[in-house]
């Protein structure tokens, strides 16, 4: 497997803290959902240390692989993890990295996800009073800081391409859920793609909006407020969509974008930014394709000057920046479904 795949298919196997990093969040703000309050990765009243040690962390503790990130509620930090066939959700002391509690999830069968994936990518998120994780394998789970759980939901997990990474989000009572499927409803050439809002106190579902013309993606959803108008903006194949966030329907939408987004948006200074790798797409410069057909011939392995099916089966990966080596992460993907 390429040397880069192996990077992405584990994380770190322990959690670090560095003291100073400790001393500077401390415990006026949670860092409560994917990368921060709604989604801009800036915390709201604290600034980062001036001078982290790397050498010297305030503490170190050992957990489970998985993708998700961890969020912080209360003096605890959590993680979702995978530990072979089993899926769980880790609470840890965020002053001196003990376990308080560790949670599996009971999940009887487990999604298919690609190799670069886990089944543990998608982040929690918490109103500092309750965590909420959601697996694609099973559902959502809801469990108060002490462990105990609260509600749990079970969810047909969408197919996608790569497997789930959305996180799920909270606004007001609603927790939002982005379920984009590569499956199509039944009888019908429309996909069974959805963006959900479920009451966060037991879990039902309080609006249901389709997304017939999207597919998979794993971009994760976020609040952008603006003039006291509230949206609850999603990317999706091609577009990013405004809906209301109390009643589901959609507001507006925009054009532009590949098929397959990834990255939040973020908002700021009463503007709305998002991005998308785009493959394909044009500008005004025209670029010189000699960079890329070169690049890919680093993975002519007998040298005939020419990529057959076996050359392409185990680590051949799509160059998006021939320029770096093919060692570099940042070089190119991996084909889809490649182990």
């Amino acid at each position: 497997m390429h040397s880069f795949l192996k990077k992405l298919t584990t994380r770190l196997t322990h959690l670090c803290a560095a003291s100073l990093a400790c001393s500077s969040i401390g415990l006026a703000s949670d860092w409560n959902q994917f990368r921060g309050p709604n989604g801009s990765g800036i915390a709201t009243d604290s600034h980062p240390p001036v001078y982290i040690d790397a050498q010297k962390p305030a503490w170190k503790t050992n957990i489970p692989d998985g993708h998700s990130s961890p969020i912080i509620a209360d003096h605890l930090i959590l993680v979702t993890f995978q530990s072979d066939n089993k899926l769980g959700t880790l609470a840890l002391n965020s002053q001196n990295g003990n376990i308080e509690w560790q949670k599996d999830a009971d999940i009887s069968k487990l999604e298919k996800v690609h190799a670069a994936n886990t089944l543990a990518s998608s982040t929690p998120v918490s109103d500092s009073k309750h965590i909420y994780v959601y697996f694609g394998s099973f559902g959502l789970f809801c469990y108060d800081l002490e462990g105990s759980l609260i509600w749990k939901k079970a969810i047909s997990p969408p197919q996608t391409l790569y497997g789930i990474s959305t996180s799920p989000i909270l606004f007001e009572k609603s927790l939002f859920l982005v379920l984009d499927d590569d499956r199509n409803l039944p009888d019908s050439q429309l996909s069974r793609s959805r963006v959900v809002a479920y009451d966060k106190s037991d879990g039902r579902v309080l609006w249901e909006t389709p997304r017939h013309y999207n597919r998979s993606s794993w971009s994760t959803p976020m609040i952008w407020t603006k003039d006291q108008q509230h949206d609850l903006v999603v990317m999706g194949n091609g577009r990013i969509y405004g809906y209301d966030p109390r009643l589901g329907h959609e507001k507006w939408f925009f054009n532009g974008f590949t098929r397959e987004t990834i990255a939040v948006p973020i908002a700021g200074n009463g503007k709305l930014y998002a991005s998308a790798s785009m493959r394909g797409g044009g500008g005004d410069l025209k670029l010189d394709p000699e960079p890329f057909w070169k690049a890919a011939l680093n993975f002519d392995t007998n040298g005939d000057q020419q990529i057959s099916k076996n050359e392409i089966s185990t680590h051949f990966t799509i160059p998006l920046r021939p320029e770096l080596p093919v060692e570099h992460p940042g070089f190119g993907i991996p084909l889809p479904g490649q182990a």
